[in-house]
């Protein structure tokens, strides 16, 4: 049961350093159009992928937390 509590940590925590980055991303493009008026569409197309990457572990987190409710 512990095993699987630290996998699931272990896994959050890309989560959270990729959320982390989607947050920095986000007002860094806010930043941009408001103080120089610049579109950030580059920046919006990267968080596309930022996203996804932010999706998957969630998946496999929610995934590994039922095998361990289940255990």
């Amino acid at each position: 049961m512990s095993g699987t509590l630290i996998d699931l940590f272990t896994m959050l925590l890309p989560l959270v350093s990729c959320t982390v980055e989607l947050f920095r991303d986000v007002s860094s493009c806010m930043l941009l159009e408001l103080e120089f008026g610049v579109e950030c569409l580059p920046f919006l197309n990267n968080l596309n992928t930022n996203i996804s990457t932010v999706i998957m572990p969630i998946k496999q987190a929610v995934s590994l937390g039922m095998l361990a409710a289940t255990a």
